[in-house]
């Protein structure tokens, strides 16, 4: 099984990461293989991270808590 989510802010989001941590971590009964999250920032580029593991170890490895960005 696997879940998706979007969020999509009308300004540029600082606390983007932690907003996704959370929501992530809600659909882990869904059960996981892997993580990621892409962000899009003001200037149309994006930033992707993933990786097998859970959102915690994903997170952690790849700092989402600091990512930041509008999509």
């Amino acid at each position: 099984m696997c879940g998706f989510f979007g969020i999509i802010f009308d300004k540029e989001m600082k606390g983007m990461g932690d907003i996704l941590i959370q929501a992530g971590v809600r659909l882990s009964y869904r059960g996981y293989d892997s993580t990621g999250v892409c962000v899009l920032k003001k200037n149309n580029t994006y930033s992707l991270k993933k990786d097998a593991g859970s959102v915690e170890k994903v997170s952690q490895k790849y700092n989402f808590h600091g990512m930041s960005g509008y999509k």
